[in-house]
């Protein structure tokens, strides 16, 4: 009887040993919770700047606003955004700022810092969670913090003021100047 009670003990321990291991390898629920709101938070910032720059194509300029990003594109009857995403713990607007025609401010409040996640990685998914971002450092501290980005370069360099392709489009407010017309001397 005695040898049964210290193997069900011994087990015992074990098991509380194991799932004690488990949390401290994978975090507490309230963890998860923060870096799955933060790779939220991080995802929205990729689809707003999709939007951004779907923008920029259109207006060579970023919005004054993220609410202009559900206006409908003329070139595809459909908005640069159906909806502007909102932090998910607090249901607020990120708050986004135009620093120029190509350059905006992006800033939410972090539950975690980036540093912290990448302690924490284990060589799962390391891939789906990585702190660049298109080329971008997206790596942040816990709480407030604004990430500073531009419209992509290609997108800057096809699209912007500075570009030939718009060099040579005629003025459509003057009135058009005639072509002299020239004989062909028959039927076409």
């Amino acid at each position: 009887m005695f040898k049964h009670l210290i193997l069900i003990v011994v087990l015992a321990l074990l098991v509380i040993g194991a799932v004690g291991f488990a949390i401290q390898l994978s975090g507490t629920p309230m963890e998860n919770k923060a870096i799955r709101y933060d790779d939220i938070r991080m995802s929205d910032f990729r689809s707003i700047k999709t939007g951004i720059e779907n923008y920029y194509q259109d207006n060579l300029r970023v919005p004054s606003t993220l609410e202009q990003l559900t206006a409908v594109r003329v070139k595809t009857s459909m908005p640069y955004m159906k909806k502007i995403p909102k932090d998910p713990a607090t249901k607020r607007a990120y708050t986004y700022t135009p620093a120029g025609t190509a350059q905006y401010k992006i800033c939410a409040t972090f539950e975690t810092s980036s540093s912290e996640i990448e302690k924490r990685k284990t060589g799962i998914l390391d891939s789906l969670t990585s702190t660049e971002l298109y080329g971008e450092d997206s790596s942040h501290p816990k709480g407030q913090f604004c990430f500073t980005r531009s419209v992509s370069s290609y997108l800057q360099d096809q699209y912007g003021s500075g570009s030939s392709r718009y060099n040579n489009i005629p003025n459509l407010r003057q009135p058009p100047q005639e072509l002299p017309m020239e004989s062909t001397g028959g039927a076409f």
